[in-house]
């Protein structure tokens, strides 16, 4: 990370770096948000004529004010963001956010849905499990949402290395479960 750091100062012209930090940071840890849309406004004024630069500016957008919305209990307000930056984007992260969003809002079936969405996907290519554990969280699933949690561990998932302060799965830390795959990932207790 210092090492691309150093790259973007030394030649800010290089807009691949800076576009791939930017988008390094809402990808690794979701509550970063406000790291990421800064890299890509410095990356846009790079080459504000970049397609690739203004989509990915305008998707982290939505993303953040999806994930405002949702943690603030709008949910309708952040199905339309999430479905708007999945319009633009396939990550399979967004369509979770989609059917986390469902989930809380009480459209069961929505979310249920979108897994099946996310299963459907994994047979065309290679899908995060903490994906699915996300959802199923939502769906006050533990069982499943662990399940899931812990094929991220297996194959191991960078987004468990925000486990301890991700939002996306707040209702799993009264589970003994959860602080024993925080221990094994190697999080401060």
């Amino acid at each position: 990370m210092i090492r691309r750091r150093l790259a973007v100062k030394r030649e800010p012209r290089r807009l691949v770096l800076a576009q791939y930090r930017a988008k390094l940071k809402p990808a690794s840890c979701h509550i970063r948000l406000e790291e990421g849309i800064p890299e890509l406004k410095r990356a846009l004024e790079l080459d504000p004529l970049s397609l690739i630069i203004n989509a990915d500016l305008g998707e982290a957008y939505i993303w953040a004010l999806g994930l405002a919305y949702e943690l603030r209990g709008s949910y309708q307000q952040a199905i339309a963001a999430y479905q708007k930056a999945q319009s633009l984007d396939d990550d399979p992260l967004v369509l979770a956010l989609l059917g986390r969003a469902y989930a809380n809002s009480g459209n069961r079936d929505g979310a249920l849905k979108i897994l099946a969405q996310l299963k459907q996907t994994t047979s065309q290519r290679y899908v995060n499990p903490f994906v699915f554990g996300v959802v199923y969280s939502a769906l006050s699933d533990k069982d499943k949402a662990f399940e899931w949690l812990e094929r991220g561990y297996q194959d191991r998932v960078s987004d468990l290395a925000h486990l301890k302060v991700d939002p996306l799965v707040d209702n799993l830390r009264s589970d003994p479960r959860f602080d024993d795959l925080v221990r094994r990932v190697g999080l401060p207790q």
